[in-house]
């Protein structure tokens, strides 16, 4: 069995100047346990994420200037960034391997992840130093919470070249 664990916590002074804007104590954090074990002649992945948001925001969301393109609670946000729920994905996965170049797999969330789309903004390189959401987070990936998701059967064929380069000498 494999475990491993993903996660971000951080605290700070949230000041969004101008008149719009608001200055709010806050933690924008997360945290996501994973574990692998091999199950028959595949393997079974087992995944849960949740954030402490709920608790650690300001009532009605973080300060984000600029921020629109979804709802909190039935209202439209606006300069805002939502707090994620407590339980952001908890999901299972199965995947048998076909040969060296292909996959098959059966995924189940509750909330789960959806199968297009951008990867969530606090799962991109950005996030390492900004862990503020990107203001077109929720234009682009608004479906990366999706209750009830499931990906009953997928195929995933893979094709791999070989490259082979070589150094010429100056003669």
């Amino acid at each position: 069995m494999v475990l491993m664990a993903h996660y971000d916590f951080v605290v700070g002074l949230n000041a969004q100047g101008g008149p719009r804007g608001a200055t709010k104590f806050e933690s924008a954090n997360w945290f996501m346990p994973i574990a692998f074990r091999r199950v028959g002649p595949g393997t079974l992945q087992l995944r849960a994420m949740f954030s402490f948001e709920p608790f650690t925001f300001a009532r009605g969301g973080s300060p984000l200037l600029f921020q629109t393109g979804e709802t909190f609670k039935g209202q439209p946000i606006i300069d805002r960034q939502h707090p994620h729920d407590f339980w952001m994905e908890l999901s299972a996965q199965y995947t048998v391997a076909l040969g060296e170049r292909g996959t098959w797999f059966t995924y189940f969330g509750y909330p789960g992840e959806p199968a297009l789309g951008p990867p969530a903004f606090m799962h991109r390189a950005s996030a390492s130093e900004n862990p503020s959401a990107a203001l077109s987070h929720h234009l682009q990936d608004s479906t990366h919470i999706s209750f009830g998701y499931s990906r009953p059967l997928h195929l995933s064929l893979v094709q791999t070249r070989r490259l082979d380069l070589q150094r010429q000498r100056a003669g």
